[in-house]
Formats: C-alpha cells, structure tokens, sequence
C-alpha cells in the first residue's frame, strides 16, 4: 500500500572539476514495500527541468538503488557502490549512452520514511564527465502540500 510522504531532494552536480549551482527541493510523493524492496514515487518538477517525468527510486535488500525515469525523460538504471557499467537515457531529442560509474548508492527506508544517497559519474563518449551527489530525505505525511 502507498504511503504519502514528504520528499526533501538534495541534487549538488560537477561538470569537468566546475560545480553547478544545487537543486534543493520538497515535494510530495508515494513510499511503498514489496518484497522487502522499498521504492519512492514522486513526479518530476520545472525545478529539476525534467516536469512530465515521473521518478521511482526503489532500495532493494541487497543495497541496489534502482533509479526508473517515465515520460520526457526515460531511463532504469541500477547503482551498486564500487561498480562500473554502461546504460543509456532516452531524451526527446534522441537516445544518449554513457559509462556509469556509482561511488555511494545506500540507504535506510522503513514504514516512516528514511533517506536514499548517491554519488555517481556519467561519461559521454568519454569527453564529458557529470559528477552528481544526490540525496533525498524522506518523512511521513499525514498532510498535503497545496498544489
């Protein structure tokens, strides 16, 4: 069953050793179980520049973080800490391949929420290198944010 919760995401990027200006952002969203895998929902906002993209973050037993994107923007990828692999986004302007290199991917979820960390880099055709730490911080809401 779908729980409401209140998401709290903390996105800080590097590109080529410069650091972007952070992405901090609360929104609402769904935590759920299955299988002892539990997974966070949430849509996508102007803020993020991917609005029309629905995001699920799932956190298998293991330690895997899956990453599943839906609609302008289509990408499943799966983060183990320390591994390497290639993957692909589907962009509305075409498809880009990139090397996955996944640094930190951990967290503690539970019925009253938790957190979920990343730290990843995403090489495109070896020339440009996207460093990104993202963090998301996830509590129980027994309210609605107005919409």
């Amino acid at each position: 069953m779908d729980k409401p919760v209140i998401i709290q995401l903390t996105s800080t990027q590097w590109t080529n050793g410069e650091r972007m200006p952070s992405i901090h952002l609360t929104t609402e969203g769904q935590l759920s179980e299955q299988n002892g895998t539990w997974a966070i929902r949430y849509d996508e906002s102007e803020a993020t520049g991917m609005a029309g993209t629905k995001t699920k973050i799932s956190l298998a037993p293991s330690g895997a973080v899956r990453l599943e994107r839906r609609g302008e923007i289509e990408m499943d990828i799966v983060f183990r800490e320390g591994q390497n692999h290639l993957s692909q986004i589907a962009m509305p302007y075409g498809t880009l391949n990139f090397q996955l290199t996944t640094s930190e991917a951990r967290g503690r979820l539970n019925a009253e929420g938790g957190n979920v960390s990343l730290a990843y880099s995403l090489a495109f055709d070896k020339s440009q290198v996207i460093s990104t730490n993202l963090s998301l911080v996830v509590r129980a809401s027994e309210w609605h944010m107005p919409g």
